[in-house]
């Protein structure tokens, strides 16, 4: 894979046959990933992982295929040739990833994405009506900042 247009193209042709590591239960990875699945209409299923470390290690080892993590983790693997970023999702290049281009508009929200590793931003399809844009805010908003039991 080397393009998040050929990610789509393929779970679209797969749908719920292929699967992204998260970092756990409500982490960025994994909301980005759900994220990922909402604004591009497909269904790439979530395998948890106890952290980031672990879910990298399975996007390397080839039994995940994909993870949607943050730049500041996911760099050292694509730097290495271990994992092949196919998108950062920031209104900007970033610099750190200077060759890696940016997702389509449609699909960004500040992450990266890479096959055996993925960056993505968090945000609504072009058009979603304001409403819905804020309840899933709101509900994004109390997840992240409920206390941990």
């Amino acid at each position: 894979m080397r393009s998040i247009q050929e990610l789509i193209a393929l779970a679209k042709a797969k749908p719920g046959q292929l699967y992204y590591a998260a970092a756990g239960v409500g982490t960025n990875p994994h909301i980005a990933g759900e994220l990922f699945n909402l604004l591009a209409d497909v269904n790439i299923v979530a395998v948890q992982f106890k952290g980031g470390g672990p879910a990298d290690m399975a996007v390397i080892a080839g039994e995940v295929g994909v993870t949607f993590g943050n730049i500041s983790q996911e760099i050292g693997y694509v730097k290495a040739g271990r994992m092949r970023a196919l998108a950062v999702t920031s209104a900007k290049r970033n610099p750190a990833m200077r060759s890696c281009r940016r997702s389509p508009r449609r699909h960004r929200k500040d992450h990266c994405a890479a096959t055996r590793s993925i960056p993505v931003r968090r945000r609504g399809a072009q058009g979603t009506p304001r409403a819905i844009v804020d309840t899933l805010n709101s509900h994004i908003r109390k997840v992240l900042t409920a206390p941990t039991s």
